[in-house]
């Protein structure tokens, strides 16, 4: 059972600013793209963001065409005694899941993972989370709204947003992840189909 008070072990908001200021002190900002289905970025590398963005109404779902900064939460479990990690990932970084590049935001002690234990955890931290998708980052002088984007191993992103696995009629987070694949994806796609695909062979 997850302890709710958890051990917090950094301001989420803060730690993020300051490790966004170091890699643009050392200039490692690394840019991060969307592709659309042709392939190509959907902005422009010299794209900026409009002074009079609000990106708390973007709820870290900024336009795909405006710079951002990607940001992951992802949840750890494991250790002796049991206990579920938040950790935090700025991807605009060369090897951004290095555990040397990652923000420990919270340990809590727990025996299960499972989905009540989870929610009750991630409730705390959520006013945290929401304080950081209000503001914006300045990068390299640039007011830059986040992109929050759910990370971690297979389970617990099920874990986190409820889903029952593959008993489920909506498709993993897994399956939406190729909404925008790679040519080398596409040409498999094209030849062999998707899990989503059932009426082919």
């Amino acid at each position: 059972m997850v302890n709710n008070t958890g051990v917090h072990l950094c301001s989420l908001s803060l730690a993020v600013h300051e490790r966004v200021t170091a890699l643009c002190d050392a200039d490692q900002v690394v840019e991060r793209f969307f592709y659309g289905s042709d392939h190509r970025p959907l902005r422009a590398a010299d794209a900026t963001v409009p002074d009079s963005f609000d990106a708390g109404a973007w709820g870290g779902r900024p336009p795909p065409t405006f710079p951002d900064v990607h940001m992951t939460i992802r949840l750890d479990k494991g250790g002796d005694p049991g206990s579920e990690k938040t950790v935090v990932s700025i991807v605009n970084q060369k090897r951004p899941n290095n555990p040397r590049n990652t923000i420990l935001a919270a340990v809590c002690p727990c025996n299960k993972d499972t989905y009540p234990e989870v929610s009750a955890m991630m409730a705390i931290h959520s006013p945290r989370i929401d304080k950081l998708l209000e503001r914006w980052l300045d990068v390299r002088g640039e007011r830059r709204p986040v992109r929050l984007l759910l990370s971690g191993d297979f389970e617990p992103q099920m874990t986190v947003v409820g889903h029952i696995g593959p008993n489920a009629t909506m498709p993993c987070l897994q399956c939406k992840s190729t909404k925008a694949p790679s040519i080398a994806h596409d040409t498999l796609v094209a030849k062999y189909g998707t899990l989503q695909g059932v009426s082919g062979p």
